[in-house]
């Protein structure tokens, strides 16, 4: 059987909907990363691309498992749908993966090696931005309430900062995320009913972290995301009245989605009570945004472009 038969299995989960030219970039990144100490295997989940994101990828990576959604899984549906998908074959590990993210060789080898050294730690990467390659994006969450609640400490500094010892965190975004097997027997999937696009992925890993499963950040598994896509959350089209109210409470795919906004900052705050008072401010503020946008004294949103 030769030595790979006794390596523990890692399979990479990747959600896509219309970004071929980067989910390509992601995947000849992903592959030329080495894997000493795990077999890989790839899952995509295109999510009703229209663009021939599906196509490329069974042409130019062949041994890539592409499995194909309506549109309407969003990024939580199509995450349970891999894993689903994963956990079938018997993996040892899942891998989610955001496909704006290009990677260091030996990312995937450094974070078996920290969730193995941790007792089956749930592991983050070091995130840093693509377009300033020494800043830090993510590596890890904390609660602050002065803070607006759940934040990135580390966000903007220097790459240099972290060191090279993997660290202990509350909460670890979906971007980079690497989850033992036995982790989802415990505590289940992703909550797509709740967190049907944003959230679901700092609601899983704060719920591992109650649950006693351990988070931590792994400084020498690196990945750059594509920052290009952060005005994708920031900016949408021209819209007023009802159809702004509607664009920003009722879109699933906003930060600001009403089921998914209210139950996060309520049920993930060390305090329910300061969580519902958090709650209350950020709408108070949001409201207020919506309300001076229909007077036409500001644009609610502020950058250019629009969302998909």
């Amino acid at each position: 059987m030769g030595q790979n038969s006794i390596l523990p299995r890692v399979t990479v989960v990747i959600p896509v909907h219309n970004r071929r030219v980067k989910t390509l970039r992601c995947l000849k990144s992903l592959f030329n990363a080495k894997n000493s100490n795990h077999e890989l295997s790839v899952i995509v989940v295109d999510d009703g691309s229209s663009d021939g994101t599906a196509e490329a990828i069974s042409q130019c990576y062949p041994q890539v498992r592409v499995i194909s959604g309506t549109g309407n899984l969003l990024w939580t549906g199509a995450v349970n749908v891999g894993i689903k998908e994963a956990l079938d074959t018997g993996t040892n590990f899942v891998l989610i993966l955001n496909d704006d993210s290009v990677h260091e060789v030996n990312f995937i080898n450094n974070l078996v090696s920290c969730s193995k050294e941790h007792n089956g730690a749930i592991t983050g990467a070091k995130i840093l931005y693509l377009s300033k390659r020494q800043i830090i994006r993510f590596a890890g969450a904390d609660w602050n309430i002065f803070k607006w609640g759940w934040h990135y400490p580390h966000n903007l500094l220097e790459s240099s900062c972290l060191g090279a010892t993997s660290f202990k965190v509350k909460s670890i975004n979906g971007n980079c995320c690497l989850i033992p097997a036995d982790v989802f027997n415990r505590i289940g999937l992703y909550d797509e009913v709740n967190y049907p696009h944003l959230y679901a992925d700092s609601a899983f890993t704060i719920q591992a972290g109650k649950s006693g499963i351990p988070l931590f950040i792994e400084p020498r598994a690196t990945i750059w995301d594509d920052d290009t896509d952060i005005a994708e959350k920031l900016t949408g089209p021209s819209l007023d009245g009802v159809s702004l109210i509607k664009y920003v409470f009722t879109r699933k795919t906003s930060p600001y989605y009403f089921r998914a906004f209210f139950l996060f900052t309520i049920t993930t705050a060390p305090l329910m009570l300061g969580g519902f008072i958090l709650y209350c401010i950020r709408m108070s503020r949001i409201s207020l945004r919506i309300l001076l946008s229909i007077v036409g004294l500001r644009a609610f949103y502020q950058n250019h472009g629009s969302v998909k």
